[in-house]
């Protein structure tokens, strides 16, 4: 996503995080005329928090508005995120089996479908409790890492810095076909 989208997304966000947290959806479509933003979740949050932070662009007012929110409604953060993980993993195992049956038609993809791997990390980091589901996406790493051919960041160079190889070894190279 492009930084304009990104600073556009987190300004929407922020002003409807609040909502978002009490309420029962997941992904939340955003009030705006903007269709290029995507809906409303924890892990899309952080991950736009993240490539702003990479540019630079993450405002201390913003950062303030983020903290206040993520601290005052923790409880309804860590269930919305727990529950988000397990979408999420639904998600990327699925891009996985499809891969595994058809290589060449799924390779491609890995650049984009990555960022369910992506948001899953994020989301491991902002739950407390104990993730049931978090040994399936062992499992799905192991078997990713069969296929992944070590190469060059797959998104946009000026993100790695935040995206250290060591951590985040899945957006480094690209899917055999």
């Amino acid at each position: 996503m492009s930084a304009e989208i990104d600073r556009a997304y987190l300004q929407v966000a922020l002003d409807e995080l609040e909502t978002y947290l009490l309420s029962n959806e997941l992904y939340w479509q955003l009030s705006t005329r903007n269709n290029a933003l995507p809906r409303l979740t924890i892990g899309q949050l952080l991950l736009t928090r993240l490539r702003l932070s990479a540019r630079g662009l993450l405002s201390p007012a913003d950062e303030s508005r983020w903290t206040s929110v993520r601290q005052r409604w923790r409880a309804a953060w860590e269930k919305k995120a727990s529950h988000e993980f397990n979408s999420r993993l639904n998600l990327w195992k699925n891009y996985l089996e499809d891969y595994f049956e058809s290589p060449s038609n799924y390779a491609a993809d890995y650049p984009g479908e990555v960022r369910q791997r992506v948001i899953l990390e994020l989301l491991t980091q902002e739950i407390s409790a104990p993730l049931p589901q978090a040994a399936m996406l062992t499992v799905l790493d192991e078997r990713l890492r069969t296929v992944l051919i070590p190469g060059p960041f797959v998104w946009e160079e000026e993100l790695g810095a935040v995206f250290p190889k060591e951590t985040w070894w899945y957006l480094y190279g690209r899917l055999k076909t």
